[in-house]
């Protein structure tokens, strides 16, 4: 049996955190907004200008531009993003949100803040402030590795 640290225990609870913030948010999109969270992503994604075409989406996934294309099409039938034909490459697709879009991925961020918000009035005001310093430390410390560097 594993010996029980205090860095195990903090694997153990930031999974357990991320799995169920990752599910409540799954369930608020679809029930709100009918996207995945996955596709909640993307367009967060291409909201924030980091991830303005497929193969930007797939290398940040780490997927093939294959299995990113439906997903691409879903958001696209839904009206939450065009794609239009880059100038320069035109075998490259530049990806922006709709109106309906933008509308949606600033509803759904309210919507996350709001229902989050309940769960972390179990903390102060103070440990919130100390516990969101501590998570961007590792954020930054995590994102920023050889290893993560070499996923994205």
């Amino acid at each position: 049996m594993a010996t029980k640290t205090p860095l195990s225990d903090i694997n153990r609870n930031l999974h357990r955190l991320v799995f169920s913030m990752d599910k409540m948010a799954e369930e608020l999109l679809s029930a709100h907004f009918d996207v995945t969270f996955s596709q909640f992503r993307m367009l967060m994604g291409v909201e924030k200008g980091k991830l303005t075409c497929q193969s930007h989406i797939a290398k940040f996934f780490g997927l093939t531009p294959a299995a990113i294309s439906r997903q691409i099409d879903l958001l696209t039938e839904k009206k939450l993003i065009v794609s239009k034909t880059n100038h320069e490459n035109r075998r490259e697709h530049i990806l922006e949100l709709t109106k309906k879009g933008k509308g949606a991925t600033k509803k759904a961020i309210e919507l996350f803040d709001h229902q989050f918000q309940k769960a972390y009035s179990v903390l102060t005001p103070h440990e919130q402030e100390l516990f969101a310093g501590n998570l961007q430390k590792l954020t930054e410390q995590f994102c920023t590795s050889k290893h993560a560097r070499k996923n994205v």
